[in-house]
């Protein structure tokens, strides 16, 4: 019996020291993941880093940036200071994602120049968003800090905001050539606003053939207007990898052949999944986006596509037709249609929402019919209500 009790003892010494150290390790494993994050949360803290002052950045630790931001836009910036600036930058050996807004400022030719050298220094940035807007740099000053980058191997993602810089087309044009030689390059945005482009300018795209995703805001200028409109079809002609595709181009001179020089450059993008195009306030036909719509039919892929076609000249048939197209798209899921501001009339607008009600993947609708020779907002809703998988719907319709 004792020997029993004993062992009975040792059993139950054993089962509550077995505890015990279950307990201590589990509540060591929580603070060991407490203790990991706090490390985490100061690596992150430490990583990314924004500055507002110059001289501040300068008297910083360069070399433990990782993700820098630089807010320094009305600062009366000449060329000398953004080369002290350039300077400092370079020393951020361990940089890999930078934000740099410099707009409104004093930077001319040299100084854009030496900035390019300066970040080409930093091998090991993967994303860059430069703001340049408002400076003096000059259609040479542009093409020698993007010329100048190329050395930068590991470069992805790049954003540059140039609006009211008046490159235009010959300098579109050579910096769509000199970002052909980014070899790693996927992810490119430009901003050029106001900035006295036509056809010619963006018919540089043609081979960025690593990009797959490309973002181009051009309202305001004078794209598809009849100056070298036979152009335009070749934009994006050997960019068979993009995905996805932006274009900005509203308030710009685009008639029906525009359009349609457009449509053929778009064709070509045959693994295309997300389309948006604004075209607003520009002078478009019913000719125009029937011939339009033709050539999207081709681009089978895409899930995602927003058009805005606000304010032209559309009465009809266009947009029929643009229905038609809609239905041969068969992976359309998610879709967003501006018509508002024409003279459509009633009968185009219900045969166009018969089309939508044949896009049997639509998950997600957004159409604008304001302001067109329509009647009763029941009508439509009747007709977008049986599409069978939407689950997201939203319809303007003032009168």
């Amino acid at each position: 019996m004792q020997q029993v009790n004993i062992l009975g003892l040792n059993q139950l010494g054993f089962r509550v020291y077995s505890k015990v150290i279950l307990i201590n390790k589990k509540i060591s494993n929580q603070l060991i993941i407490v203790f990991r994050q706090q490390k985490k949360n100061k690596m992150i803290q430490k990583q990314k880093q924004k500055y507002n002052q110059i001289e501040e950045f300068i008297n910083s630790s360069l070399i433990d940036h990782v993700d820098l931001t630089l807010n320094f836009m009305f600062n009366n910036i000449n060329d000398e200071k953004i080369c002290e600036i350039g300077s400092s930058i370079q020393q951020c050996s361990n940089l890999e994602v930078l934000l740099l807004k410099i707009e409104y400022n004093k930077i001319s030719l040299k100084g854009a120049s030496e900035l390019g050298i300066c970040l080409s220094k930093c091998k090991k940035i993967k994303s860059l968003i430069v703001d340049l807007e408002n400076n003096k740099i000059g259609v040479q000053g542009i093409s020698n800090f993007i010329a100048n980058l190329q050395s930068l191997d590991y470069l992805s993602f790049l954003q540059l905001n140039l609006l009211k810089s008046n490159i235009g087309d010959q300098g579109l044009y050579n910096l769509a050539q000199n970002l052909v030689k980014f070899h790693s390059l996927n992810t490119l945005i430009l901003n050029l606003d106001d900035s006295k482009i036509s056809n010619y300018g963006i018919s540089g795209f043609q081979n960025l053939i690593n990009i797959y995703k490309i973002i181009l805001r051009l309202n305001n200028n004078t794209i598809g207007s009849n100056n070298k409109v036979e152009l335009l079809p070749s934009t994006f002609s050997n960019c068979e990898n993009l995905k996805y595709i932006q274009l900005g181009i509203k308030h710009n001179s685009i008639f029906d052949e525009g359009l349609l020089g457009l449509g053929h450059a778009l064709a070509n993008c045959v693994n295309l999944r997300t389309l948006d195009i604004d075209l607003s306030l520009n002078q478009i036909s019913d000719a125009g986006l029937t011939g339009f719509s033709n050539l999207l039919a081709k681009c089978h892929n895409i899930s995602t596509f927003n058009l805005n076609l606000t304010q032209n000249n559309l009465v009809g048939q266009g947009v029929s037709n643009l229905g038609l197209a809609l239905e041969k798209m068969s992976f359309i899921q998610n879709l967003e249609i501006f018509l508002g501001s024409n003279n459509i009339n009633n009968q185009a607008l219900l045969q166009f929402c018969n089309s939508l009600r044949k896009c049997k993947q639509l998950l997600s609708l957004q159409l604008d019919l304001s302001y067109n020779d329509h009647e009763r907002e029941s009508d439509f809703k009747s007709e977008l209500f049986k599409i069978k998988k939407l689950i997201k719907f939203r319809l303007f319709f003032n009168y």
